[in-house]
């Protein structure tokens, strides 16, 4: 049977918030959004796990001295939750932003729900942030910075609400859902080494050929009643607003970098190529974003362009 989606309506929906100093656990009203747990610590060298409450707040115990820079929305990749998130989310707080670290549809601990492959979770993210504001929990600007899945929601995020949200990061997003699982498929079917990944990849092969591959992308459409195709990000980058900065992996082993860079020539978007870098590698480069990306994010409103980082 098709998968018919719950009726939604308002429910109490808690969101972890970080501070330059602290994560505190919030409750606000927003539609088909579920919740996000608390961090168990924010210093695990220090606090052992084990001894501290899931709804306790947490502080270090020594103000910051950079000042508020705003908020920022992190939005985790597929098959994660907002714990993926939380390593950007310390690094953006010391340079002064709020993190906001929700779980999206059908992850963590939020509802259960069809996915959208970026534009129903893009209203959920929508709902809240404007639960947030009315609440006053959501210090301004409002900056999105999504990763794969994540940023493919925060385009489309960007694009529902340019009066509420003043910039985006959007860290290897697909073009589309459909190329997508292509891409994915693809990256399975490639030889491998050792006996495992050799049969891992003949499996692949198999069982996922071309028509197998079409035929499910058709089903899977006409369950969640989307098309798969038209969850693309090509015309919410041409519509948008709000400045958009695009980072892509040269090495991506899942996307195209072509295909991505192709769409990103839109008058609010600037795209940067990082040549070495993988699509499970450029998340991982803290080291070489935050800093920048905090410097770059108050200027949203001129959108220059980002310059490649100094390599270590």
């Amino acid at each position: 049977m098709p998968h018919r989606a719950r009726p939604s309506s308002a429910s109490n929906a808690k969101t972890c918030i970080w501070n330059r100093n602290r994560c505190t656990r919030v409750t606000a009203i927003a539609s088909r959004t579920g919740c996000c747990r608390p961090p168990t610590t924010t210093s695990p060298t220090r606090i052992p796990a084990s001894r501290i409450p899931s709804t306790q707040k947490f502080s270090w115990g020594e103000r910051s001295p950079v000042e508020a820079r705003g908020s920022i929305v992190l939005l985790h990749g597929w098959g994660e939750d907002h714990s993926m998130m939380m390593t950007w989310a310390l690094a953006m707080a010391r340079h002064g932003y709020q993190g906001v670290l929700p779980d999206l549809r059908n992850f963590g601990a939020s509802d259960r729900a069809p996915v959208g492959f970026g534009p129903r979770e893009a209203e959920d993210i929508v709902d809240l942030l404007r639960a947030l504001r009315a609440q006053g929990k959501l210090q301004s600007p409002v900056y999105l910075l999504g990763v794969s899945y994540g940023a493919d929601v925060a385009i489309h995020a960007a694009a529902m609400a340019p009066d509420l949200i003043d910039g985006v990061v959007a860290m290897e997003p697909f073009v589309d859902a459909e190329s997508a699982i292509r891409g994915f498929v693809a990256d399975a079917r490639k030889p491998a080494h050792g006996l495992k990944g050799r049969l891992l990849s003949a499996y692949a092969r198999h069982a996922f050929d071309d028509a197998k591959v079409d035929a499910a992308i058709a089903e899977s459409g006409k369950r969640l009643g989307i098309d798969l195709h038209d969850t693309g990000i090509a015309a919410p980058l041409r519509e948008n607003q709000t400045c958009t900065l695009i980072l892509q992996g040269g090495e991506d082993e899942f996307l195209d970098p072509g295909a991505l860079r192709a769409i990103s020539d839109a008058p609010r978007t600037r795209y940067l190529e990082m040549p070495e870098e993988t699509h499970l590698t450029l998340p991982l480069r803290i080291d070489l974003l935050a800093e920048p990306l905090a410097r770059w994010l108050p200027r949203h409103g001129d959108c220059p362009a980002f310059a490649m980082p100094a390599t270590h």
